[in-house]
């Protein structure tokens, strides 16, 4: 993309650095948006000024670059659209004899054209995510080249819905409301999708026709260790016969949370980037997101039931009058008032009570988590190895079993921490394990099989 007028300035209030002249932008073999901008400096400050700045870069070592060290872009194309980006980070070549500059950029994370006012009755939010995904798609594009079932629809009320298709080599997503809506709409969509498909959905193009408003954004690619990063879904997102269970699962996520990037949606992420790591690194990390989402959902359960603390109470003045060393009682004393604080164990111990989540699943986080929190050396002789494996999936359906807690999902679900990895229903765990047989249509069967 060629630019006839490109302006590139800090972002600073007082005698920012300005780069004016003509511009052009790329997308290299990463897919990531490159500048590269030919004109002259406006500054204040001398050419040797100018030289040693550019030399020494003039930042602090160990601290980060505050945002007024960065420029923004704006640009005009050769058919006359506006473009803009922030927090471009730049290099330098100058010529001293006269005063030209080559300005190259390491990556613009986004280029944006915002488009004059349209008359629409919709809005519609078009993303087009590269790659392949597995998705329940059940409809077909009869408009388009695209082979077999290639989209679904997720009606989620209010005249609003979700289209999911394939388009290529790609995953295109529309979501549609009455009126615009607020870009945190759209995030909690793709959250909420990413982690029932179990992949980070990152659009690169984005496209926006509101009443009001025409946007196009075009992103960078994420690095390829994110855009590869796969994880086990928490529902089983391929077949025609599933789709039922991800839509539930994607309208019970987006109707749990108001605000996008949520800590769940964090932890979540955490995991996904961990399972490129070590063995010992995935496990740390599952075992502490668990630790996560109780602490940020279940505070409640996080506290000692009132039994507990009336006998602690009881305790405490009994152990005050023992006759034993002042150290000693002291330990005691500090037991007694540390028992009384809430835990994770404690919630864990009452979703088990209440039959929310299995009783292994418990067990198997409590070993993991002593296991990982302590220096000790693991055994990686084969079957210690599967052991260490299995325990990993088990915490896994336990993070996904909190999360389902938390947004009132009550359909089917992987069960990681059982052989074969069977689909149960979410409140049936005890006794059933339901296989799907075909499309779910009027007069299609479930087969029920005890365990």
């Amino acid at each position: 993309m060629d630019f006839v007028e490109a302006r590139l300035a800090q972002q600073r209030e007082e005698e920012p650095d300005v780069y004016l002249g003509s511009a052009t932008i790329i997308q290299d073999e990463n897919k990531a948006l490159k500048l590269k901008l030919l004109g002259k400096l406006q500054s204040k400050k001398s050419m040797a000024e100018q030289f040693m700045d550019a030399f020494n870069g003039g930042f602090t070592s160990g601290k980060l670059i505050g945002r007024e060290s960065y420029y923004r872009f704006f640009g005009v194309d050769m058919s006359g659209r506006e473009w803009t980006a922030e927090d471009v980070s730049i290099a330098t070549n100058g010529n001293m004899n006269n005063g030209n500059y080559v300005v190259h950029s390491h990556r613009l994370r986004e280029l944006r054209h915002a488009g004059e006012p349209i008359k629409v009755t919709s809005a519609k939010h078009y993303m087009l995510i590269p790659g392949k995904f597995n998705i329940p798609f059940n409809l077909t594009q009869d408009d388009q080249n695209e082979r077999g079932l290639s989209k679904c629809l997720i009606p989620i009320g209010e005249q609003r819905d979700i289209v999911v298709k394939t388009k290529g080599e790609n995953l295109l997503v529309i979501i549609t409301t009455p009126s615009a809506e607020e870009d945190k709409y759209k995030d909690r969509v793709l959250e909420a999708l990413g982690i029932a498909t179990g992949a980070h959905l990152y659009p690169q193009i984005e496209m926006i026709r509101a009443p009001n408003r025409d946007e196009l954004v075009l992103r960078s690619a994420k690095s390829r260790h994110t855009a590869a990063a796969r994880l086990v879904s928490p529902v089983v997102n391929s077949g025609s016969s599933n789709f039922s269970d991800f839509a539930k699962f994607v309208l019970c996520y987006f109707q749990a949370y108001s605000e996008p990037f949520h800590q769940v949606a964090g932890l979540w992420f955490r995991i996904l980037t961990a399972f490129d790591s070590s063995l010992e690194n995935q496990g740390l990390i599952i075992a502490t997101a668990c630790e996560g989402v109780i602490n940020a959902e279940f505070e409640d359960e996080c506290k000692p039931e009132q039994i507990f603390l009336d006998q602690l109470s009881e305790a405490r003045p009994l152990v005050e009058k023992l006759n034993v060393q002042p150290r000693a009682k002291a330990r005691l004393i500090t037991s007694i008032d540390t028992a009384k604080n809430s835990t994770v164990s404690n919630a864990l111990r009452s979703l088990t009570e209440s039959q929310k989540i299995p009783e292994n699943l418990r067990k198997t986080w409590q070993s993991l988590r002593n296991k990982l929190a302590h220096a000790s050396e693991l055994d990686w002789e084969e079957h210690k190895m599967q052991d260490f494996i299995d325990s990993l999936y088990a915490c896994l359906e336990l993070f996904y079993r909190l999360i389902m807690i938390r947004i009132n999902y009550d359909g089917s679900l992987r069960s990681l921490s059982k052989t074969g990895w069977p689909t149960e229903l979410y409140d049936q765990f005890k006794t059933q394990v339901h296989f799907r047989f075909g499309p779910e249509a009027p007069g299609s069967r479930q087969a029920t099989v005890g365990q």
